[in-house]
């Protein structure tokens, strides 16, 4: 045997197998999220992951004993490059989990004109607390600031969820949204929630947000509400497969969208587990008029080393990632093949 082979197989030989969900903004981008409007601002409505403590903080008694550190071109809120990182685990009885810097948790659902100025500078800290008493429950609490010459932006957002039988509901509210400036101070507000309902190998769900930005006398608002299944099926012990249909309108623009999910995750190795997502809109208008296509390829993959994971997603690295689009517009070398990546540990 060569040493070039020797060298492979003791590699290999320390890796573990792990078929285990690993929160991952890497993972869940690949996979896809289900949510075309940014309705939850985190986490996935298609499959199990840590991130999806986001919106249903409940799902902290699941996934638990765990941190992860992020670096990607991946932001919701600006389109910006973005690193943030966090953990859970269970402390004095109760699961906990504190995280930093997650800039979409402060976006307005991707809603025209409603974000705070320098979102991009206010440093969110969120904490999640949760136990499981016969009824698993969640709590969660967003802090950021921001403060200049200017201006100051200031805002809290609690959310809440559990798990009941087969029923998930889940709520938020802004608890205070602000920017003082010079001008009469702008105020945000946001509240929604939902539901999802496990039958089986599917999963439907429904949700809706109702935002609003005011300043004095003028306001703008806007709803957006989304409904769905998907269902999670093994194609055999080490492929797992994903596809969803839904239906989301947005009153700002008047738009409605019917996506189209599917994606797949297998175990080619031990030491590696490769994936790849589709987001396909059967149907997109504003206003009655079709949108260009939007249709999104994704690939990725996570290489696993003892109880950490490295979680990657393919892309060009000049262009950021949206919500609505996954996909750079370029994809080769010259610029870049990481649109995201992340070290995961679980204890």
């Amino acid at each position: 045997m060569s040493r070039k082979n020797i060298a492979l197989f003791i590699f290999c030989a320390l890796m573990v197998f792990s078929t285990q969900a690993w929160a991952s903004r890497a993972r869940v981008m690949v996979l896809g999220t289900g949510d075309p409007m940014g309705l939850l601002n985190g986490g996935s409505l298609l499959f199990e992951d840590e991130y999806n403590l986001f919106y249903n903080p409940s799902y902290i008694n699941d996934q638990k004993n765990w941190a992860v550190i992020e670096k990607s071109n991946y932001n919701n809120a600006t389109g910006s490059t973005t690193a943030m990182g966090g953990f859970a685990a269970k402390i004095h009885g109760l699961n906990m989990g504190l995280f930093l810097n997650r800039i979409e948790e402060l976006a307005s659902g991707a809603t025209t004109g409603m974000n705070y100025a320098n979102i991009n500078n206010m440093r969110p800290i969120e904490l999640y607390l949760g136990n499981d008493t016969g009824i698993k429950w969640g709590a969660g609490v967003q802090y950021a600031s921001f403060t200049n010459a200017t201006q100051t932006n200031s805002d809290i957002t609690l959310r809440a969820g559990i798990q009941h039988q087969a029923f998930e509901p889940f709520a938020w509210l802004k608890l205070s949204g602000s920017e003082e400036t010079s001008t009469p101070t702008i105020k945000h507000s946001s509240v929604g929630g939902g539901l999802r309902y496990r039958y089986g190998e599917w999963t439907p769900y429904a949700g809706i947000r109702q935002d609003e930005i005011a300043q004095g006398t003028v306001s703008v608002k806007s709803a957006t509400l989304g409904l769905g299944a998907t269902r999670n099926t093994k194609l055999s012990e080490s492929t797992r497969m994903v596809y969803g249909l839904g239906f989301f309108r947005k009153t700002q623009n008047s738009r409605n969208i019917m996506p189209v999910d599917f994606s797949v995750e297998a175990d080619a190795a031990s030491w590696v587990t490769v994936r790849g997502g589709l987001s396909y809109h059967l149907l997109d208008r504003v206003n009655g008029v079709t949108q260009a296509d939007s249709t999104t390829g994704r690939l990725g993959a996570s290489f696993h080393f003892g109880k950490a994971d490295l979680n990657w997603a393919v892309g060009g690295g000049g262009v950021a990632e949206t919500a609505t689009s996954m996909d750079s517009q370029a994809f080769d070398f010259g610029n870049g093949i990481f649109t995201a990546v992340s070290i995961a540990y679980r204890w």
